[in-house]
């Protein structure tokens, strides 16, 4: 009988252990993206972009095909390489809609990090980025 409860248990806290990993692996994407500007990974960053994004930086609002998005995020990259990001709000704004809102720091400069992001063919992808200067 001893033995039967020894299999019992171990096979729970087996069960247990393997729910919590596949939980913490299975990130957001809102989460996922925060950490990619927060290290400023603009290659894995761009795979979240949509075919046409809104980017709005301090005196600049333009849509941008993907890649010309990412060169403009780039070079804000590099002009304000982010010592700091922390995600102040996430929430969504319909079934179909999420959206994030993150202080981001820099050496120089603060900013406040506004990113929409919308479920199109079952990918969540960033419709706009904001960056303005706090």
């Amino acid at each position: 009988m001893k033995l039967h409860n020894t299999f019992y248990y171990f096979g729970i806290f087996s069960l247990l252990l393997l729910c919590s990993f596949s939980h913490n692996s299975q990130q957001e994407p809102l989460d996922n993206i925060m950490g990619l500007i927060r290290t400023a990974n603009l290659k894995e960053l761009t795979g979240y972009l949509d075919k046409e994004v809104k980017v709005i930086l301090p005196g600049e609002e333009k849509n941008y095909k993907n890649t010309q998005a990412a060169s403009v995020l780039d070079g804000f990259f590099k002009k304000h390489p982010p010592s700091n990001l922390s995600l102040l709000h996430k929430g969504k704004s319909n079934k179909d809609a999420q959206y994030g809102i993150a202080n981001y720091s820099s050496e120089d400069k603060n900013f406040r990090v506004y990113i929409y992001l919308k479920t199109i063919d079952a990918s969540l992808v960033i419709q706009e980025i904001k960056i303005e200067e706090q």
